[in-house]
């Protein structure tokens, strides 16, 4: 191919046009315009006969011209990029709500996956939150998406939250699914809550005096069964106490429990 130096601007409906053609074969070149995504392409036709092929989604070639003849309809498919964003912060209360005076995050890596389709094979993005907890990916694509977040170290796995474009969140599993993601769209608050771990510690103990604290000289007891039960008096965990008479019970989630020692 060979260029003619012709040149087209599209108008403010979208449409080009060369005239004044000689017969032979050609090649349609679009150059990409700015804050688009190319969807794809179509070879247009002449006399309602297809006449080319689709090169890639900015070129058309193989348009062969007799003299006299019109191709018509070589089109160019564009889309305005999407944008997804959220936050990783501490869920004090795990409720799955980021409210005021919960902090974020800094350093936790969030993985954003386009499914593939007819139109594209599987995409995937990878950021990490800012020291807010904030973390955002631009430039999507339109299409199917899902968010998976990288369970930081240190921190127990609280609830999940999909934002403003939908989806469902998988508690437990650090994944929100089924994000339908249009053209142009800015899709917030996909959001991952975190926990710190507490404990429950305490300590058995022989009270001489009958005054329920412990004193110097006062023995402890060790091998003393302690059970974590929910508030509703399932039993969560055991343990025992150590030889100083000692229990802790830690990774715990916020919530309401119950301590019961069985009776020596």
């Amino acid at each position: 191919y060979v260029f003619t130096g012709k040149t087209a601007t599209t108008n403010a409906n979208g449409d080009y046009r060369f005239d004044q053609l000689l017969p032979g074969t050609y090649r349609i070149v679009e150059r990409q315009p700015d804050g688009y995504l190319s969807v794809g392409a179509r070879a247009g036709t002449v006399d309602s006969q297809v006449r080319g092929s689709v090169l890639t989604s900015d070129v058309i070639v193989g348009i062969s011209l007799l003299g006299g003849e019109d191709s018509i309809q070589n089109n160019f498919a564009e889309v305005r990029p999407a944008a997804l964003s959220g936050h990783v912060y501490h869920d004090a209360n795990n409720n799955g709500l980021l409210e005021s005076g919960e902090t974020g995050i800094g350093g936790v890596t969030v993985t954003v996956i386009r499914e593939g389709d007819h139109f594209l094979p599987q995409q995937q993005f990878t950021v990490v939150t800012q020291a807010d907890g904030s973390w955002s990916v631009s430039g999507l694509y339109p299409g199917q998406y899902r968010v998976a977040e990288t369970q930081p170290a240190g921190w127990l796995d609280g609830l999940d939250r999909a934002g403003s474009l939908g989806g469902s969140a998988v508690n437990p599993g650090d994944q929100i699914v089924n994000v339908s993601v249009p053209a142009g769209s800015q899709g917030v608050n996909y959001d991952f809550g975190e926990i710190l771990p507490a404990s429950l510690a305490g300590l058995v103990y022989l009270d001489l005096n009958t005054n329920c604290k412990p004193d110097p000289g006062e023995p402890t007891l060790p091998g003393v069964t302690i059970e974590l039960r929910s508030s509703d008096g399932a039993v969560l965990q055991t343990t025992v106490t150590d030889a100083n008479g000692r229990f802790i019970f830690e990774n715990l989630v916020p919530g309401t429990y119950v301590l019961h020692e069985i009776q020596q």
